[in-house]
C-alpha cells in the first residue's frame, strides 16, 4: 500500500517548495533500467542499507550483514566478535564505525588499502582482519583508559573536529553517523557502546532472533529531529544565482530534502577536487538526498569514485549531476534507473558531495545549489 505524500511546507524566497513522497514509496521508477551500450551493469552502492538488529556476540549475524552488504569485511563475523570481546567493546560499534567511515569499506579508496575505518589518514593494511584487529587494539589501550568510553568521547578523538586533514569540517557529523548505525544495529548509543553496559539481547531482536541469524530486518529511522515539520523539495525558481556570469540549470531541485529551520551548510563550496568541481553541504544525518534533475542513473567510475562522486544523473542535454556516496539508498535506486526531479534516493550520511559537468566540462554547483539554499548565516558549531 502506498503512503500519501507529506504535507507542503512554506518556504520564504523565490525558491518553489514541492511534497516529498515519505521513503520513496509512492514514486515510481521506470521499468527500463538497461544500461547504455559500453557502460558497466553495475548498482550503485547499498552497502549501509544491509544493517539490521543483530545480538551483540552473534558473529553469524555480523556475518550475514556484512555479507548482505557486499563488504570485504564480509567473514570477518568471529574476529569481531573475539577480538571486541577480548576488550569489553561491543562489536557492533566497530561495524558502525566502519558504515559511517567507508560505507562498511566498500568505498573505493578505502577498499584499496583495506582500511574500512578511516585509520591514518590513509594508513594501508595487509588484509581488513589487520584493520579490525588494530581497530578494536587502538580502542583499548588508547581510548578507554582515557574514559572515551560514549560514541561523543570516542568520535572526538577518532574524528576531532577541526583536524588539518578534515578540511571540509566532516569530522563534525561522526557521532551522529556512528550512533545511528549503532542504533540500526540494535545498539543504544545513549549508553558507553561496552557489551557490560548493552543489553545482551536487544529489544529488536526478539528473543535472539532465533533461525534468522539474530537479524531482524530493521526500519528506517527518520532522520533527527532538526529543524521543524516534514522534509522538504526546494525547487529553483529562476533566481539569478551567485555571481553574474554563473552557469544555470533549468529544472533544478536542491538535492537534500532539509525540514523548515533545518541546517544545511557548505563544507566545502569551492572547486577543491582536481578533476571534478565538488561542492561538499553538511546536514543532519539520515537527511533525505533527492533527485536534483530528471534523468538516469550512472554509476560513477573508479576515477570517479575516488574523486568522491559515486553515481550521476544524466539528462539527455549533456548535463551531469554528481552525488558522493549515499548512507543508503531508495528501492528501485540503481544503474540506469530512471529519475524524476526530486524523487528520493536515500539518506545522506551527514555529507553530500555535488558536482556537475555540461558536455564534459567541469562545472562549479555552488552558484546552482544556493539559488536554491542559500548558505546559512552564522553556522552552528558541531556538537
Amino acid at each position: 500500500m502506498s503512503r500519501p505524500p507529506r504535507a507542503l511546507t512554506a518556504l520564504v524566497g523565490p525558491a518553489v517548495a514541492v511534497a516529498l513522497i515519505g521513503g520513496g514509496a509512492g514514486l515510481a521508477v521506470a521499468t527500463d533500467q538497461k544500461p547504455k551500450p559500453g557502460e558497466p551493469s553495475v548498482q550503485l552502492p547499498d552497502a549501509n542499507s544491509a544493517l539490521a538488529c543483530v545480538v551483540p556476540g552473534d558473529s553469524a549475524g555480523l556475518d550475514q550483514i556484512l555479507l548482505n552488504a557486499g563488504s570485504p569485511m564480509a567473514g570477518l563475523g568471529t574476529v569481531l566478535v573475539e577480538v571486541s570481546s577480548q576488550s569489553g567493546i561491543d562489536p557492533r560499534l566497530i561495524v558502525a564505525i566502519a558504515a559511517h567511515e567507508t560505507m562498511l569499506g566498500t568505498y573505493g579508496p578505502a577498499a584499496a588499502i583495506n582500511n574500512p575505518f578511516g585509520l591514518g589518514p590513509g594508513m594501508v593494511f595487509p588484509s581488513e582482519g589487520d584493520a579490525v584487529r588494530y581497530a578494536v587494539s587502538t580502542l583499548a589501550r588508547y581510548y578507554l583508559p582515557e574514559g572515551r568510553d560514549t560514541i561523543a568521547e570516542i568520535g572526538a578523538k577518532w574524528a576531532p573536529v577541526g583536524a588539518k586533514n578534515d578540511p571540509t569540517g566532516l569530522n563534525g557529523n561522526w557521532t551522529a553517523g556512528v550512533s545511528s548505525y549503532y542504533a540500526a544495529l540494535g545498539g543504544d548509543p545513549s549508553r558507553r557502546p561496552l557489551l557490560a553496559d548493552q543489553d545482551a539481547t536487544p529489544s529488536c531482536a526478539g528473543g535472539g532472533g532465533l533461525g534468522n541469524g539474530g537479524i531482524v530486518p530493521p526500519v528506517a529511522p527518520e532522520p533527527p529531529s532538526v529543524g521543524d515539520g516534514p522534509p522538504v523539495v526546494t525547487v529553483w525558481g529562476g533566481n539569478a544565482p551567485v555571481g553574474a556570469q554563473s552557469a544555470t540549470l533549468t529544472g533544478f531541485a536542491f538535492p537534500l530534502a532539509v525540514r523548515e529551520g533545518g541546517e544545511a551548510r557548505y563544507a566545502d563550496a569551492t572547486c577543491s577536487v582536481q578533476d571534478l568541481c565538488g561542492v561538499g553541504v553538511a546536514t543532519a544525518a539520515m537527511t533525505h538526498v533527492v533527485a536534483a534533475v530528471e534523468g538516469r542513473l550512472v554509476a560513477g567510475t573508479a576515477t570517479e569514485r575516488a574523486q568522491g562522486v559515486a553515481f550521476w544523473i544524466v539528462r539527455e542535454d549533456g548535463n551531469r549531476v554528481g552525488y558522493g556516496p549515499l548512507a543508503s539508498y531508495a528501492p528501485g535506486v540503481s544503474h540506469g534507473a530512471r529519475v524524476a526531479m526530486g524523487q528520493p534516493l536515500g539518506r545522506s550520511t551527514g555529507s553530500l558531495v555535488i558536482a556537475w559537468t555540461r558536455r564534459g566540462t567541469s562545472m562549479d554547483p555552488f552558484p546552482m545549489l544556493a539559488a536554491t539554499r542559500p548558505p546559512d548565516a552564522e553556522p552552528s558549531p558541531a556538537t
